[in-house]
């Protein structure tokens, strides 16, 4: 998995930087991690911004690993969802690919999900809602109006 995640880096950081956007998250209930990977590594290197709007779950979440916190914003009704990585929809618990999450996750992102009750890698199947304005700066009027997405 690893050997994937360092490929798609490469590929991407080679690519030309398109211009700069703002995108918005809505209602995300994730997927592939190495596809959000690759995806918020193009918004990243283009000095994208996003605004999370609804639910961002599972590899969704992983926005707060690539993107700056200055780059990302949420509105009042925005939530993250965190489970522990499974190998697939309906597959078991992926002790490494959890490891993987974690090792992404930046420290205030480790600190609030300790906050809530979940301290590092382990299973944890349940969906952990949090208020996304407890990672990221909540949204301002000119977030929404800069020809966004």
């Amino acid at each position: 998995m690893w050997r994937a995640v360092i490929a798609i880096l490469l590929m991407l950081s080679s690519s030309p930087a398109a211009a700069s956007t703002t995108h918005t998250i809505a209602d995300d209930p994730g997927g592939i991690v190495v596809a959000f990977i690759a995806k918020y590594w193009q918004w990243y290197e283009a000095g994208d911004q996003v605004r999370i709007e609804g639910r961002c779950v599972s590899a969704c979440t992983l926005v707060l690993a690539f993107l700056p916190n200055d780059r990302v914003c949420a509105t009042r009704n925005a939530e993250f969802g965190f489970h522990s990585a499974s190998l697939g929809p309906e597959g078991p618990y992926s002790e490494e690919g959890t490891q993987m999450l974690w090792m992404f996750y930046k420290d205030r992102t480790a600190r609030v999900l300790a906050k809530h009750g979940w301290e590092g890698p382990s299973d944890h199947p349940e969906l952990l809602y949090i208020d996304a304005q407890e990672f990221v700066r909540p949204c301002k009027w000119e977030d929404y109006h800069d020809g966004a997405q």
